[in-house]
């Protein structure tokens, strides 16, 4: 009866599709890390300066706004590339990694600007 739970959502193969799982476990590592720094800076008097970000958690960060939005970001994007990865369309599936790369790319180079911030003391 309860083969997967999460099939209404067609979120269950996703699971089971290694490629698809290793980039989500790679964003949700990277996303961690970002909001890490994020909140180091806050507590320090920083803001969160991207403007997209800013949208969904507001200047000042907390982990109760951050993590439905990092939950959010990371499944989105592992459906996201499930669903690429099975496309009829040749050129959809050769760019299934691109959504997931970008989530990626995106909060690595938020971890990078809130380390060098840190470390810099600005």
């Amino acid at each position: 009866m309860l083969d997967c739970l999460l099939l209404s959502l067609t979120l269950c193969k996703m699971l089971h599709d290694k490629p698809v799982v290793t980039l989500g476990v790679t964003q949700t590592i990277v996303l961690v890390a970002d909001g890490v720094m994020t909140r180091r800076n806050v507590k320090e008097g920083g803001l969160e300066v991207d403007p997209l970000a800013r949208t969904f958690i507001g200047s000042r960060p907390t982990w109760p706004r951050m993590i439905p939005v990092g939950i959010a970001q990371t499944v989105g994007g592992m459906w996201l590339g499930e669903k690429m990865r099975s496309s009829r369309n040749v050129w959809v599936r050769r760019l299934w990694w691109v959504p997931q790369s970008a989530g990626i790319a995106s909060n690595g180079f938020g971890f990078t600007f809130s380390y060098v911030h840190w470390k810099m003391g600005y």
